[in-house]
Order: C-alpha cells, then sequence, then structure tokens
C-alpha cells in the first residue's frame, strides 16, 4: 500500500497528533499548517519539520498534488467549509467536532464527499485514542478479572502551546476478600503507561517532558 502524505493544519489542539503521525508506519511525510507563525515555528522546532513542509496559508497545501490526505485541527465554524475545500481539491479529509455547524452544513459536507469520491472521517472518535487501546489491552490480558462497573472521565486545556490531558477510570472487579476492589487507573499524554493512583493528577507535555502536577 502507498504511504501516505498527510497535512495537519492547526496546531494548538493539533499538537497532540504530529508525533501520532510522525511515528506512523503508514504515513510518508507530514506536513504543517499553522497561522500563528511563532506557534508553527516552535513545533517546527521540536520535530524537526523542514521548511518545505511548513506553511500558514492552506491554500499552498491544497495545490499541491503531493499532498494525499488534511487532517482539520481548526475552530469549529470552519471545519464545513474547510472540509468542503479540502474534498474539492481532491483530497482525503479528517475533520474534528464538530462537522459543522448547522444541519445544511452537514448535507453540504456530504454532498462533496459523495462528489469527490474521496474518504472523509469525522475524527474525534474516543474509542481510536491510546487510554482506550490500552484499557482493552488489560481486558484482554485479564488484569481486571470480571469487570461488574466502569466509569471514565477525561478533560483537557490548552494553555498556549502547551496541551495538558487528564485522564481519569475508575473500575468496580471482584475481590475475594472485601466483596469489591475500585482501581483508579490514570494516564498522562504521550502514551505513558497508565498506573495506580489514588489521588487527581494533571500532566502537561512541556518542552522539558512530560510534568505531572498533583491536585
Amino acid at each position: 500500500m502507498k504511504k501516505l502524505n498527510v497535512a495537519i493544519v492547526g496546531l494548538s489542539f493539533g499538537l497532540e497528533f504530529v508525533p501520532i503521525y510522525l511515528e506512523h508506519p503508514d504515513v510518508e511525510s507530514l506536513t504543517l499548517v499553522e497561522t500563528n507563525v511563532n506557534l508553527l515555528r516552535t513545533v517546527q522546532e521540536r520535530y524537526g519539520i523542514p521548511d518545505e513542509n511548513c506553511f500558514t496559508d492552506l491554500q499552498q497545501v491544497l495545490d499541491n498534488p503531493n499532498i494525499d490526505a488534511v487532517h482539520l485541527v481548526t475552530p469549529p465554524s470552519t471545519h464545513a467549509p474547510l472540509s468542503i475545500k479540502v474534498l474539492e481539491s481532491g483530497k482525503h479529509c479528517g475533520c474534528t467536532i464538530p462537522m459543522g455547524m448547522s444541519i445544511d452544513e452537514l448535507h453540504q459536507v456530504i454532498a462533496a464527499r459523495k462528489k469527490s469520491g474521496k474518504n472523509y472521517m469525522f475524527l474525534e472518535t474516543t474509542v481510536f485514542q491510546r487510554e482506550y487501546f490500552y484499557v482493552k489491552e488489560l481486558m484482554d490480558k485479564g488484569d481486571f478479572g470480571k469487570i461488574q462497573y466502569i466509569l471514565g472521565q477525561r478533560g483537557l486545556s490548552v494553555l498556549d502551546t502547551v496541551y495538558t490531558d487528564k485522564v481519569e477510570l475508575t473500575v468496580l472487579v471482584p475481590d475475594d476478600e472485601e466483596g469489591f476492589l475500585m482501581k483508579e487507573l490514570m494516564e498522562g499524554t504521550n502514551g505513558q503507561a497508565m498506573t495506580e493512583k489514588t489521588e487527581q493528577c494533571w500532566f502537561a507535555e512541556t518542552e522539558e517532558g512530560i510534568k505531572i502536577f498533583e491536585q
């Protein structure tokens, strides 16, 4: 299968996806698009993206026949019009939530996808996020035993160019002596291994690495 040349548009929340694409075995190259020049340069330097793959104007990417797919991580009001532009340019399109700001915009995106013959994917589906893959791995290994109840929550905050993420998972499993055992699992950014904790923590990805802030 031919490897894809992917462009990601919007690097505030979109910064989270850059290392994923860089490490993905089916991605040949990654192009960055960001109107904030300082943020663009920060991400470029952090991940070693060449100058020829960094742009401030989406149209430069749409005009490039070598780009196969575009991932939009832009403000919600731009999602439908930009998705339509990407599809009309003959490229596959992925977009974060929401798909559009009205029912009419949703129909416009669907029509553009059908006309283009390209793929469109609504990418904000949490079943594809690392913490859920990790929980499934634990389940498949039988680490939880017989699960009776699961409660999960996730929160995030974007501060300047730092993306913070908190993931909590509480699992209720049978315990021979106590009846049931509450396990609290938490994970930070960059796919760190989950660890059992009794307190809440915030994890932030910074230039110095992962930092933990206890509440």
